[in-house]
């Protein structure tokens, strides 16, 4: 008795293959889209800390003995000085999360007192010791609220 031979429809194989790269290949580019937008909106959520005001000051303290020089560093054209405390940086999407524009972000653990230089002049905040604080450069403003997930 011989065996049955089982062939495959040689036309319509070739053509659902076509058919499942032609659908891949369409869908790699909005998979892209979106996990993108899902990405950076969750960064912006992530990274819009709210709380109240850093204390301000019109000047920055007379060095007093005892006391370390602020640690300074430079973030996305903003100098930023800290004393005390460790830093996380970031910049996340500033409106649509598919545009490319961004604004910075740092959160500072316990900075006592911070210094952030940027082209429109130097700011001055004081959130106080063992405080966490986050700052934000966004259209050539810089902002200083209470508050932060960050720790280091």
């Amino acid at each position: 008795m011989p065996t049955p031979h089982l062939a495959w429809p040689s036309r319509r194989l070739p053509a659902a293959f076509g058919v499942v790269i032609v659908a891949s290949l369409a869908l790699l580019p909005a998979w892209t889209v979106v996990s993108t937008w899902i990405e950076r909106r969750d960064q912006a959520r992530q990274w819009a800390i709210a709380g109240p005001a850093c204390p301000a000051l019109p000047a920055p303290p007379p060095r007093v003995p005892g006391r370390h020089s602020p640690q300074y560093f430079e973030y996305r054209g903003s100098d930023f000085g800290r004393q005390d405390g460790q830093v996380s940086c970031a910049a996340p999407p500033d409106g649509n999360p598919l545009s490319p524009a961004s604004y910075t972000v740092c959160q500072f653990t316990a900075p006592d007192l911070l210094l952030v230089k940027t082209e429109a002049g130097q700011r001055v905040f004081q959130p106080g010791p063992h405080r966490a604080a986050t700052v934000s450069v966004r259209h050539g403003r810089v902002a200083c609220v209470l508050g932060g997930w960050f720790r280091g």
